[in-house]
C-alpha cells in the first residue's frame, strides 16, 4: 500500500492539470446569450423585535392573468354582421352553440385544456374545430361557407370560440 501511495503521488504530478473552468463546463447543457437585470423595487423592511407579524407568498410572479371577458352572443353576432356585412339572425347564433357544445364534450379537448396554457390548446383546438365544423356544414352551411372563405371572419370567429372553449374546460364547469 505505501508503494502504490507514493506511486500515485508521483503520478499525479506527472498528469496534465485541468483548471477550474475546466472542470466545470457547462457549454454543452446551457448556453445563455442573453440577460437582463431589472430592478424591480426599492425600500426597506423594518423589523421590531418582540413584534408578531404575517408573511404572505407571492400572488403574481410575472405571469399576466387573463381576465374573461363576458359578451352576450347576441353582441357578437351583430359586431360579425357589421364588421363582416353579413346578415346573420340570433337565430344563427344556435350554429355557434351547437360547435361551442360539441367541442365543450369533447374528452380530449376538455384534458388539453386543463393541462395547457391557451396557447398550447389552441393547437388541438384547431383541428378539432375544423372537423366540426365540416360536420355542421349541412345544418348551417351560410355560416359555415363564410368562415371557410373569409379568413378575417374565420380567425375572429376561432379566436372567439378557443377563448370561450378554453375558459370554461380549464375551470371544469
Amino acid at each position: 500500500m505505501e508503494k502504490f501511495s507514493l506511486y500515485a503521488k508521483y503520478l499525479e504530478t506527472k498528469l496534465p492539470r485541468k483548471t477550474e473552468e475546466e472542470r466545470v463546463s457547462l457549454t454543452d447543457e446551457v448556453a445563455l446569450d442573453y440577460y437582463r437585470i431589472q430592478k424591480m423595487q426599492e425600500g426597506g423592511i423594518g423589523l421590531v423585535a418582540g413584534e408578531g407579524g404575517m408573511v404572505t407568498g407571492a400572488t403574481e410572479v410575472g405571469m399576466v392573468s387573463e381576465k374573461e371577458e363576458k359578451i352576450a352572443l347576441s353582441e357578437i353576432i351583430s359586431l360579425l354582421n357589421d364588421r363582416f356585412g353579413t346578415d346573420f339572425t340570433a337565430a344563427d347564433q344556435l350554429y355557434f352553440d351547437q360547435i361551442e357544445q360539441e367541442l365543450f364534450e369533447n374528452e380530449t379537448l376538455q384534458t388539453q385544456a386543463q393541462s395547457n396554457t391557451l396557447d398550447n390548446f389552441r393547437y388541438g383546438f384547431e383541428d378539432l374545430f375544423l372537423d366540426i365544423l365540416i360536420g355542421r356544414m349541412d345544418q348551417n352551411q351560410e355560416i359555415a361557407k363564410k368562415i371557410m372563405n373569409d379568413q378575417d371572419f374565420g380567425k375572429m370567429v376561432k379566436t372567439w370560440m378557443v377563448n370561450k372553449v378554453y375558459n370554461r374546460l380549464s375551470r371544469g364547469k
